[in-house]
């Protein structure tokens, strides 16, 4: 899901990659897109953490220094067909802030709750009128990354993080779009999907990579996020479909 707090022109080529071995406890998750925009923005990430997981539970993994980590990974594949897949504001609270960490050239904080969005950064500071629309995404926890303020399109490096994860047995990608405070029935997306998982994807359109992902990926320089041995898997998502949430 990606949320901005400000006016946005553009957002498009967003590409996720997310890891999990089954029954692990935790997920990898790397993601990346151009974006333009008038004025400072925020990225929510709503991700499936587990239950009673405090705000140290997610790890930033810092990838400043691979900038081109998913131009090297989308090597491994021949592009396949495209697939189509079928709250009120908190008042202001005399409590902890929240940590900000700086992962390379951005900023980020970890949200635990939808409750603890009144303890965050007062530059991170986003309405959390959409919530109630939300039953299950209300649920998890949150990654809040800060964006910069840019006129024309602009890429940044990829924010990756790793988090103990709700369900043990599925990889998930945060998909789902609001743009405008609204979750709309359908999204138009502009999607490339990477997974690293011990399941066999369930249908034809996600592609085999045709090596390791180490024959094309520098595994020093993702500092974690990757497993250098084994193959990866690649899906990508374009035009207008159901608005929601991916798992692998």
């Amino acid at each position: 899901m990606c949320c901005f707090s400000r006016n946005v022109a553009y957002v498009g080529k967003t590409k996720i990659f997310a890891r999990g071995a089954r029954g692990g406890e935790r997920q990898w998750l790397a993601y990346s897109m151009s974006f333009s925009a008038k004025d400072e923005m925020a990225l929510i990430l709503p991700i499936p953490t587990a239950l009673g997981a405090g705000e140290d539970a997610v790890r930033f993994i810092d990838l400043s220094g691979y900038p081109t980590f998913f131009d090297d990974i989308d090597k491994l594949f021949e592009r396949p067909l495209t697939r189509g897949f079928a709250p009120a504001a908190m008042a202001p609270q005399s409590v902890a802030k929240l940590v900000v960490h700086e992962v390379g050239h951005l900023e980020a904080s970890f949200v635990p709750t939808v409750n603890d969005f009144a303890r965050l950064d007062e530059r991170f500071k986003l309405q959390a009128t959409t919530w109630d629309q939300l039953p299950v995404q209300k649920t998890y926890g949150f990654v809040v990354v800060k964006l910069g303020k840019n006129a024309t399109q602009q890429n940044v490096h990829p924010i990756a993080f790793d988090f103990p994860r709700r369900d043990q047995q599925r990889v998930f990608f945060p998909t789902l779009h609001v743009h405008d405070g609204k979750v709309h029935k359908t999204a138009k997306f502009d999607h490339s999907l990477y997974a690293q998982s011990d399941t066999t994807p369930w249908d034809r359109y996600w592609l085999k990579s045709t090596d390791k992902v180490s024959a094309r990926v520098n595994e020093a320089k993702t500092n974690g996020l990757v497993n250098g041995d084994a193959v990866a898997y690649m899906a990508p998502i374009i035009g207008d479909e159901p608005n929601d949430d991916i798992w692998f």
